[in-house]
């Protein structure tokens, strides 16, 4: 299984940021069945997490010039 969504935790200056990155490589980055699956599940990551205040979903750098 390719990994489209990456999760980085622990942000800004009191780590209270976490960003969930969505890159499936192919600079198209459309929703298909798996990156939906790997987004739902990134997102109930967050359900009991207290630690985190905020989330910001993004793209990846090269996803609008296609890789």
């Amino acid at each position: 299984m390719v990994a489209y969504v990456k999760i980085e935790r622990g942000l800004g200056p009191d780590g209270r940021i976490a960003v969930v990155r969505f890159d499936r490589g192919d600079g198209i980055n459309a929703l298909s069945p798996e990156a939906l699956r790997q987004l739902t599940a990134a997102a109930r990551s967050f359900e009991d997490d207290v630690a985190t205040s905020v989330v910001v979903l993004a793209g990846s750098n090269d996803a609008h010039r296609g890789g």
